[in-house]
């Protein structure tokens, strides 16, 4: 299913591929 309330990221859902290498980046 869609997770409509990720791990503290409002549009998270949008961003599900790009959330991966920003995390990465970020961190």
């Amino acid at each position: 299913p869609t997770p409509k309330r990720p791990r503290g990221r409002p549009k998270g859902s949008k961003n599900k591929g790009a959330a991966k290498t920003r995390k990465t980046t970020t961190v």
